[in-house]
């Protein structure tokens, strides 16, 4: 009725930190039309999950750090201001052609403890995966916590094309069971990056120019298995950058073999070409 009041609810679920902008429409019969409201607002997702890539005990707050191709780097995951909960999960995202997910990695720690442990990890499409943690009879988690920590290994390739010199791990979304049995989620945004040492890749020996060295350093790793010595490790008489050998195995079949020798051609043929 005309000059009446009515309170209207709004449910908005954003998945990032954002200025946005937009309009609300009001259906009426009235002779004007219907009523556009301007509508303005600051997204602030709210900070439940850490990343931290200090391997220290407690929430060091280290979000980069530098590394090789082939790197395994560890991840640690903190909880902030949760509810009681018996179990939680949290969704990571990452780039596939540059990093990838270390299956088994995932160790859960203190914040939920005791009973019958359940742990889960799983890559539910390439650049995303899922690890979780809760107790069958244990003690629940509430308020902040160490929740684990998980793995995740640069690629061969790693930083891929001039100019790519890092790459960004974000924690997107947690979903959580409170100890009523209550399901809820919540989008999050935490990262940590992984910048790269070198410039690119075909830069196998890090000079900062791709030049017939890095070709002939390839070379001499081709052939090379997982079952060659210098695989996963340095050798004191062939030290990095020649080894570990894994970091030459662009297609991850444990080998370095013709298809890798052709996508290292390609990308030492560009690099080239651009300097």
């Amino acid at each position: 009725m005309p000059g009446e009041v009515a309170a209207i609810s709004l449910t908005f679920s954003p998945t990032s930190r954002a200025s946005l902008d937009g309009w609300l429409t009001l259906s009426s019969n009235d002779p004007k039309g219907d009523v556009l409201v301007e509508m303005h607002g600051t997204v602030a997702i709210p900070e439940r999950v850490y990343l931290d890539l200090d391997p220290e005990p407690e929430n060091q707050a280290q979000v980069q750090v530098t590394t090789d191709p082939s790197e395994e780097i560890p991840v640690q995951l903190f909880v902030a201001q949760l509810p009681e909960v018996q179990a939680v999960r949290v969704r990571v995202q990452f780039d596939p052609a540059q990093v990838g997910y270390v299956v088994d990695s995932w160790k859960p720690g203190s914040f939920i403890d005791g009973g019958i442990i359940l742990r889960e990890e799983a890559e539910i499409e390439p650049g995303l995966v899922e690890v979780s943690v809760g107790t069958l009879g244990g003690r629940t988690g509430t308020g902040d916590g160490y929740l684990g920590s998980m793995t995740f290994r640069t690629a061969a390739t790693f930083p891929g094309k001039r100019g790519e010199d890092q790459t960004v791990l974000t924690a997107v979304r947690v979903w959580y069971l409170t100890g009523e049995g209550q399901q809820d989620s919540l989008h999050v945004l935490a990262e940590v990056t992984l910048a790269a040492k070198g410039d690119t890749w075909p830069d196998l020996d890090g000079n900062g120019e791709v030049q017939f060295a890095d070709y002939l350093m390839f070379l001499r790793a081709f052939k090379k298995d997982s079952t060659s010595p210098g695989w996963d490790e340095e050798l004191p008489h062939s030290p990095f950058p020649q080894t570990p050998y894994r970091r030459f195995d662009v297609d991850g079949d444990g080998s370095v073999g013709f298809v890798d020798f052709l996508r290292f051609g390609q990308a030492y043929r560009e690099a080239v070409s651009a300097q």
